[in-house]
């Protein structure tokens, strides 16, 4: 909106409609014990001109304060999603009277959330107002717009207030992407800890092929690894510890169809997958891995050539956002086309949401025909609702007949997941809010393994 928009006329606050209760019990009460009616009118006339004129007075105070108010905002021109962030709003040419208050709140657009919008105007000693910085998470990756802000003042006597909504200006719109960050450190220590006891993935007891330093044994190493003549003179067993192969192929394959649909805590399932991505990506780039992502549906929606040059997580970040889901179903024929046309060998993920068992047939019958050149990694994200529903007790017959058929569904998932263990196919079926961390360990394992 280029132009504000009006209130017509003040409105009356709650103090004004209680002074006016009270200014109109007199009348009534002089009516009941017997004033003649000559003064009572006089009384009404008298008060009615006062009422008015403090309306008169007021209103031209507020729109002498209104006419000449801006309102301009300033975002940072990149954020991430579910990363706490500020809009700075300040504001200029306020004609403030002694006493006069305004209550600034802007209005949020749909991808966002604000615990507190509404903000009061602080005047400094020098005759200038404070910027009103409001906290907000962005949950939806995109572009994001805060154009309006509505304000509400009152004068002095808090009789009256007038609403207006004016357009904010200045650097008031921002590209949400997906989160890469949020996750990564917390998941990347703790399957650290699990995996050789230390908050250094660098160094692991594992198939790398340049040896890094010894280190004390933790339980869930590879005896192979133990050093014998080091721990034969100590009194301790250590083992080797190896940097991690670099340069190896890591390609996803991200589900943009209306399986991917739907929401879970209030964010789409599909932002979910997008932070999962873009936690894999980073985890790739940092390891001098060569990561590549290709997003289908019925078609293909847009692929990046997995590569290991400077800027391809940045390529992959802008390719995110430009991504939505559609209406149309997945055709996983696609992934497997794809698979084909890389010569090597590359860890093959691929991210989309199974809703029955038969979904899990057509992902088998399509990755089959790969598994022998690439490691394929499927990630399908669980039904959250229909978890909650088979946690749920019973109350009457009907809802005992759906608790036992939601049980039964995921007991035919997890059957079906482990088919594709069975056919050598990497599986993980896991909610939608773990998902980020969830596969990030996985690539850590697959990679600490050697089966890339």
């Amino acid at each position: 909106m280029s132009r504000e928009s009006y209130v017509p006329l003040p409105g009356i606050t709650r103090r004004g409609f209680l002074v006016l209760l009270i200014v109109a019990f007199f009348p009534l009460s002089g009516f009941l014990i017997g004033i003649e009616a000559e003064q009572l009118k006089t009384y009404i006339l008298l008060v009615a001109g006062i009422f008015g004129l403090a309306f008169i007075l007021e209103s031209l105070l507020l729109f002498n304060l209104l006419r000449g108010l801006k309102f301009y905002g300033k975002l940072p021109a990149k954020l991430r999603s579910l990363e706490e962030t500020f809009l700075e709003i300040t504001v200029q040419n306020p004609a403030l009277f002694p006493g006069t208050s305004i209550r600034v709140r802007p209005q949020p657009p749909q991808a966002v959330r604000a615990k507190k919008l509404a903000y009061k105007l602080r005047k400094n000693s020098n005759d200038t107002f404070s910027p009103i910085k409001l906290k907000f998470i962005p949950i939806s990756h995109g572009q994001i717009c805060w154009p309006l802000v509505d304000i509400r003042a009152k004068t002095a006597l808090r009789l009256f207030f007038w609403q207006r909504c004016y357009p904010l200006n200045g650097e008031i719109r921002a590209t949400v992407y997906p989160n890469d960050i949020y996750i990564q450190n917390r998941a990347r220590f703790a399957h650290t800890r699990e995996m050789t006891g230390e908050r250094i993935f660098k160094n692991y007891a594992g198939e790398g092929r340049e040896f890094y330093a010894l280190r004390n044994y933790a339980v869930g190493d590879d005896p192979r690894m133990i050093d014998w003549k080091r721990s034969a003179r100590a009194e301790s067993v250590y083992v080797k510890t190896f940097q991690p192969e670099s340069h190896q192929r890591i390609e996803i394959a991200l589900d943009c169809s209306r399986r991917m649909s739907g929401t879970v805590n209030g964010r789409a399932r599909f932002d979910y997958a997008l932070d999962a991505v873009a936690v894999l990506a980073s985890a790739a780039v940092n390891n001098r891995d060569h990561i590549g992502l290709c997003a289908f549906s019925l078609d293909v929606h847009g692929r990046k050539p997995a590569a290991g040059i400077k800027g391809q997580h940045k390529d992959i970040l802008n390719l995110l956002v430009d991504l939505s889901v559609t209406e149309s179903e997945a055709d996983y024929s696609l992934v497997s086309s794809w698979a084909r046309t890389i010569r090597r060998r590359s860890l093959l993920v691929l991210i989309t949401s199974i809703a029955n068992p038969s979904g899990v047939a057509d992902i088998m019958r399509s990755l089959r025909s790969v598994s022998d050149r690439h490691l394929p990694l499927v990630v399908a994200i669980a039904d959250q609702e229909l978890e909650e529903m088979a946690n749920q007790s019973a109350g009457n017959i009907d809802q005992a007949y759906q608790i036992a058929a939601a049980k039964e569904q995921i007991v035919l998932m997890q059957r079906a997941i482990a088919a594709l263990k069975k056919a050598g196919i990497e599986a993980m079926y896991c909610r939608a809010s773990e998902l980020p961390e969830r596969l990030e360990q996985e690539y850590y394992r697959l990679k600490i393994s050697g089966r890339l």
